[in-house]
């Protein structure tokens, strides 16, 4: 973590012209002084880069606000789940591949959830590869795609997902006080969205 992240210094000190390297050793050496105490409360720690922590998606949370800014609203949202218990394209890849393969289906399912455990990172990578596919071949073409921001999380079991924001070249706008904008947007939408009521 140290090494992805930086520290900064106020250059000025409030009482005195710029902080000395010498400035910093004293206060070290001496912290319970107030001038010393004064100083070291002038450090800030930088971990935008960071995943995972508050500053990397404060970031991430400006990123796609300058997305919204410069593209205005995107064309969808849409949340990414894998069938990971089921996806033979990953159990191939995974140990007892073959014990997997001639299991029944109940046993199978047991089986799958603790291979997902036992190797989150194939899964994830998996997860990865098998979405940009899917983003850059279907999506893309599909629906003009321009732009995209993702964000991949994962499950207590060690189960990816993404969310994403897509901006699409001639998407209906979504302007619910509109009735022709909606109507337009659920006209275009209709042929696309499917649900089933088990």
């Amino acid at each position: 973590a140290r090494a992805k992240s930086s520290y900064f210094v106020k250059q000025h000190h409030q009482r005195r012209g710029p902080i000395t390297r010498d400035d910093l050793l004293e206060a070290f050496q001496n912290p319970e002084s107030a001038d010393a105490q004064q100083l070291l409360n002038s450090i800030n720690r930088q971990t935008a880069q960071l995943r995972g922590t508050r500053p990397y998606w404060y970031r991430k949370r400006r990123e796609l606000e300058s997305y919204a800014y410069n593209l205005d609203s995107p064309g969808a949202f849409i949340t990414f789940t894998p069938a990971d218990l089921h996806w033979r394209s990953l159990y191939q890849h995974l140990p007892q591949f073959q014990d997997w393969q001639e299991l029944p289906e109940q046993q199978r399912m047991g089986m799958s959830s603790k291979l997902l455990r036992d190797n989150p990172h194939i899964a994830a990578w998996h997860f990865y590869r098998r979405f940009g596919l899917f983003r850059d071949i279907v999506l893309k073409q599909k629906f003009n795609v321009t732009d995209y921001w993702n964000r991949y999380e994962w499950q207590g079991r060690g189960s990816s997902h993404c969310h994403g924001l897509f901006w699409m070249d001639g998407a209906p706008s979504v302007d619910l006080e509109n009735e022709h904008l909606r109507k337009e947007f659920a006209r275009i939408w209709r042929f696309h969205v499917t649900a089933f009521n088990p």
